[in-house]
């Protein structure tokens, strides 16, 4: 941007300078520009945070809302001739 034009007696004034201008490129670095779908984010903010407990239940639940997004966002050419489910099996005791 050109300085803003000065009067007599009067210095130029220059826009200051972007303090950092790598912030602006490790952000779009990190995010290559595309912003996800509001169901994804909404999927990743369910997950809960590393190194904590996750009944299975609950991971079963997370994973079909997971397949059930992808089936709203994405086709599947090969959708008649399979299906994808997500389940758990708990151990018998005569294991």
């Amino acid at each position: 941007m050109p300085p803003i034009a000065q009067s007599a007696g009067t210095p130029a004034i220059n826009p200051p300078a972007d303090p950092d201008p790598e912030k602006k490129k490790k952000t779009k670095e990190e995010d290559d520009g595309e912003e996800l779908h509001p169901f994804i984010k909404g999927l990743l903010k369910k997950l809960p945070p590393p190194e904590t407990e996750w009944k299975s239940e609950a991971r079963a639940k997370w994973l079909q809302a997971a397949i059930n997004i992808f089936d709203l966002m994405y086709t599947d050419p090969d959708e008649r001739s399979r299906s994808l489910t997500v389940g758990f099996q708990k151990a018998s005791a005569n294991q």
